[in-house]
């Protein structure tokens, strides 16, 4: 089984807001993943990478803000950086087996060490995990292409909120 949950509740609970058209908006917006190839755009895979590049980057971020001893900023990557790493947790299909626990031990570690301001640790499992996912993205991608592993719902106007 898959290591992602075949819902892909981390996107819809956490990161996705999907814009549908309206009266006042009678063109769905741009989807900013369309600058990568369309398979790319609609890959589960690539997303998640997206969101481990998002995370890695508030992350240094943060401990920047807390080597300047800037307060305001820090609380406000905080809170980014949570929620990115409770979106990730939302993600694991905890049934899947031990790997995805084990995955799940690493992010909640990562937010310990968030809360307690100490980002180094959390930078290298982060940056660890994105590296892993990015090692198995064409293996992954394969199976969606042969429907083995469930494609993505194709959606119009995806739009990540953070």
């Amino acid at each position: 089984r898959p290591l992602l949950a075949r819902n892909n509740s981390f996107i819809t609970t956490c990161f996705i807001h999907h814009q549908r058209p309206n009266e006042s908006n009678p063109m769905p917006p741009k989807n900013p993943y369309q600058e990568d190839s369309t398979r790319a755009a609609s890959s589960r895979i690539s997303l998640l990478i997206k969101v481990y590049e998002r995370t890695l980057g508030f992350l240094d971020s943060a401990q920047e803000a807390a080597n300047e001893k800037s307060e305001d900023l820090l609380r406000a990557l905080q809170l980014k950086i949570q929620r990115m790493l409770l979106g990730l947790m939302a993600g694991l299909d905890l049934d899947a087996g031990e790997v995805a626990v084990n995955i799940g031990r690493l992010i909640e570690f990562s937010m310990d060490r968030t809360v307690n301001r100490d980002f180094a640790p959390a930078i290298r499992i982060i940056a660890q995990l994105r590296d892993t996912y990015v090692a198995i993205q064409a293996e992954v991608e394969e199976l969606e292409e042969s429907g083995a592993l469930a494609n993505m719902i194709k959606t119009e106007g995806i739009e990540i909120a953070v």
